[in-house]
């Protein structure tokens, strides 16, 4: 019988067949210690909220997520420098105030009615791709349409084509493979490398969009200001694009 101190959600059996574990944490209590990650982990429902509405104590400035530092730094900032923008924190990575503002500038693309509009667009996106695969009978259900129909759709948001999917995924990838803490050196540097086509493309595209406006996400981003009209920096809006895309594809 799986404990606690004997789980490990790095464990490929756990991660096939995570319902045993899940069930003897809660079993255990709503807070365990996670061994592998040296973290502590929260699982209760009344505990988690607590915890992300007293970012005092517990921060989301941590180091875990998007921002890890490691020995080598000096040469992923390099990297970074040369070759993309500097990671920054924002969104999921960032406390108040810095968090209210960048959350009041993502509200106003994600509004309801925007939403609410896209009802049919969805259905066309998913249509299209069981329209392109139904005849064959039988498919890979994750590559050909779970992969697909996320990045598809964040693409067409953003106003950015679906012919770079598979650089979205090749990106989108690199992001999450960064924050492995078992990377060696030159892993982490290659996947640095590859997160930097990423942020020199869509500084590229925003260029293009604070030259000529149009309908769709970045677009809006670029143009938001706050109250006070304070607009994102290149940093910022590279990392909370780098966020929107991640969030679809790794969910």
């Amino acid at each position: 019988m799986a404990t606690p101190a004997t789980i490990s959600f790095t464990d490929p059996a756990v991660q096939r067949r995570p319902f045993p574990a899940y069930a003897a944490l809660r079993q255990d209590g709503p807070v365990y210690w996670d061994e592998s990650s040296q973290a502590w982990i929260v699982i209760g429902y009344g505990e988690v909220r607590a915890i992300a509405l007293d970012p005092t104590t517990y921060s989301s400035v941590t180091g875990r997520l998007l921002v890890t530092k490691r020995p080598y730094q000096d040469e992923v900032d390099a990297i970074y420098r040369a070759h993309g923008v500097l990671p920054t924190n924002t969104l999921v990575v960032a406390d108040p105030p810095l968090h209210t503002f960048h959350r009041a500038l993502v509200d106003k693309v994600f509004t309801i009615s925007r939403v609410k509009q896209m009802r049919d667009y969805l259905g066309s996106v998913v249509n299209g791709l069981v329209d392109g695969v139904i005849d064959r009978g039988e498919v890979e259900f994750s590559a050909e349409l779970a992969t697909k129909i996320p990045i598809y759709v964040i693409a067409d948001q953003l106003g950015m084509p679906r012919s770079k999917f598979a650089r979205f995924k090749l990106w989108s990838d690199a992001v999450v493979d960064g924050n492995d803490p078992t990377n060696d050196k030159e892993t982490q540097l290659a996947l640095t490398r590859t997160i930097c086509e990423f942020h020199r493309f869509i500084l590229d595209r925003a260029d293009e969009y604070r030259r000529a406006p149009a309908d769709n996400m970045l677009s809006d981003l670029v143009r938001a200001r706050d109250a006070d009209g304070r607009a994102l920096d290149d940093r910022e809006l590279a990392s909370i694009v780098l966020i929107i895309l991640v969030a679809g594809n790794d969910t």
